[in-house]
């Protein structure tokens, strides 16, 4: 459902107000990064040759995980793996919670042949 708003001079009696506020709930890994990741690094992390890089079997995904989170804060562009260079800018995810960017991190690194430990909210808040 597609809803328009437009300006008006009337105004209604009574005032909608939120009697509770609303919960930030957040969502799993996998659903986050079909969100955000998926559509540069496909659902599958195989990436896009020489444009994103593959998130299968990474040596940087299952590196330390400084630079990944890093790269999830504040993003990438110009990046060399090996002999190929990826074109694709990555851009920053900063605007994600804590917990968010860990669970995207920590889906990253036990999916796609990874095997890397969790990634926590408290190891991205003090890489932030």
């Amino acid at each position: 459902m597609i809803y328009k708003l437009s300006k008006t001079d009337v105004r209604p009696e009574k005032t909608i107000k939120p009697t509770k506020p609303v919960a930030q709930t957040t969502k799993s890994g996998q659903e986050l990064y079909k969100a955000y990741c998926a559509s540069c690094h496909k659902d599958d992390g195989s990436g896009v040759p020489s444009s994103f890089p593959p998130l299968k079997q990474s040596a940087l995904v299952n590196g330390a995980p400084e630079p990944l989170i890093h790269i999830l804060l504040k993003g990438l562009t110009n990046q060399k793996t090996g002999k190929v260079q990826y074109e694709g800018a990555m851009p920053a995810f900063s605007f994600l919670r804590d917990e968010e960017i860990a669970s995207i991190a920590t889906y990253i690194r036990s999916n796609f042949n990874n095997q890397a430990s969790a990634i926590s909210a408290t190891q991205v808040k003090s890489n932030r």
